[in-house]
Parts: C-alpha cells; structure tokens; sequence
C-alpha cells in the first residue's frame, strides 16, 4: 500500500482479535460495569467497551471508516424494506425463543436481570436513559462492530453473501453470552447481516436493530396501550409462540421486503461496481 493510503476494510485476523478482545471486556468489564447499575452499566459497556475499541482498530490501522462501516446513505427503498422486514424477522425469532424455553426455560435470575432493564422511575428522564440503554446504544455500537469492522472485513474475502450471513449472525448470537437466547439473536442477527449487506449501508441495520429492541422495551415496559397489548397475551406468547396468521403474515412480509432488496441496486462507491455479491 502507497504510503498514506487507507484500506477498505480491516484483515479478518485484525478483525477476529478486535472481537476476541471485546469478549474478554464484556468478560471481566462489561458484568462488573451493569452490576453496579443495570441501565448506566450497558451503556458504559455498549460505548467504552465496544464503540471505542471498534473506533480505534480502525483508526490505527488506516482503514477507511467510511468503507469499513458502510457509512453511507442507503436506497430509500432499503429503508422501508427494512422497516417491514424487522417485525417479520422478530415474530420468527419469537418462535424459536418459545420452542427452546420449553426445552431449555431461562433461568429465573435471568428473567429478573432482563427485567431491570425496562425499569423506570416513571419520570420522561427515566423513559429517554432506558431507552437510550436498551435501543439506542446497542443498535448503533454493535453494528459497528458486526455489520461494521466484521462484515466487511469477511466481505473483502470475497465470502459468498449467505457465508458472510451465516457467519455474522452466528457471532452476533455468541456474543449476547446467553445459550437461553442464542437462537433468537442468531436469527435477528441473520436479518440485520442481510440488510446491512445488501443495501450496502450500516444504517439499514442499525434502524432494524433499533427497532427490535425498542420495541421490546416498549412492550416489556408496558407502555402500549392495553387495547393494543394485553400482558395476559404477551405471557402466552412468550409460551407458544405467535399465532398461524401472524406467522403467515410475517413470512409473507418477509419474503416481500427481500423481493424489494433484492430489485432495487444498492448506491455503490464512487471506485466500485453496483454488484454487492
């Protein structure tokens, strides 16, 4: 490389040391930053744990950040797919997280652990660090790191697109740390990897992301409207999973937003081709 000219993306071994260091912060920062306070503690981990070393590699390794994050504009028909894609994707990941509790039920500290996250003191200040926490910091630090500085590392492999997926989600579901929810986030993973691949912008995942997780904490934290969301329905789902219809929905849904990525071409960089792989 000519002196003072930057990669596109990072060397997979670069990028699979930059994910085996942030485990081991998760491992001995992350547990010890959210047990002194669940809300305050995930977003030091989300920002100094994953955010600042992602932000850092890049740098001192003269990548691109523009290329190796695809931190770029999307179509905005990517957005709008995105948008439908998202509940589509989070009713099949529903699915999988009801049929391995009936083989494998989180354990009740764990319940517990999740539920202080959707805590509030029922003050607007509450409402915006909770969600902030929960939706706003993940969707924008984790896919920096895995639809970011792990993607388009394995992309510049020339990996085939359903590798680079599998790949992807796969480590993303590792890296919630939990085997109760590994199925679940390894599905939403798959999606979120899609996305952000085929439209070419980090900004498509990051949305989807965004929207799975407030989502939840809206309606883990009760604030839906009861004639929109009863808890009594929320706990039989939780148990059985959605309903056909719903299913049939989401997989129609599903299968039309892919239709939608798949037809509209992705805006390529100035010194690339249109064909995303």
């Amino acid at each position: 490389s000519k002196k003072g000219e930057k990669y596109d993306a990072l060397p997979p071994s670069v990028s699979i040391a930059l994910l085996g260091g942030v485990f081991l912060l998760l491992l001995y920062f992350g547990t010890y930053f959210q047990g002194l306070h669940m809300q305050w503690g995930l977003i030091a981990t989300e920002w100094l744990l994953l955010f600042v070393p992602v932000v850092a590699v890049i740098y001192v390794s003269r990548v691109d950040f523009v290329k190796a994050l695809s931190l770029r504009l999307p179509r905005w028909q990517h957005l709008v797919a995105a948008l439908f894609m998202t509940p589509s994707a989070l009713v099949l990941a529903g699915h999988l997280s009801s049929w391995q509790n009936k083989y494998m039920p989180m354990p009740e500290n764990m319940v517990k652990g999740l539920a202080k996250l959707f805590e509030t003191d029922g003050t607007v200040a509450g409402f915006c660090l909770a969600f902030f926490a929960v939706a706003i910091s993940p969707a924008v630090c984790e896919e920096l790191l895995f639809r970011g500085a792990i993607m388009s590392a394995l992309r510049k492999r020339r990996l085939h697109r359903i590798g680079i997926i599998i790949i992807v989600g796969i480590l993303f579901g590792a890296f919630h740390l939990s085997v109760h929810r590994f199925l679940s986030v390894t599905m939403l993973g798959f999606s979120m990897t899609y996305l952000a691949l085929r439209s070419r912008s980090i900004y498509t995942s990051i949305l989807s992301h965004a929207l799975n997780n407030g989502g939840g904490f809206l309606l883990a934290g009760g604030f839906l409207p009861t004639w929109l969301v009863k808890v009594d329905k929320l706990e039989v789902l939780a148990k059985e999973g959605f309903p056909w219809w719903a299913t049939l929905l989401a997989v129609t849904t599903l299968v039309a937003s892919v239709y939608v990525m798949e037809k509209v071409e992705p805006v390529p960089f100035e010194d690339e081709e249109t064909n995303s792989n």
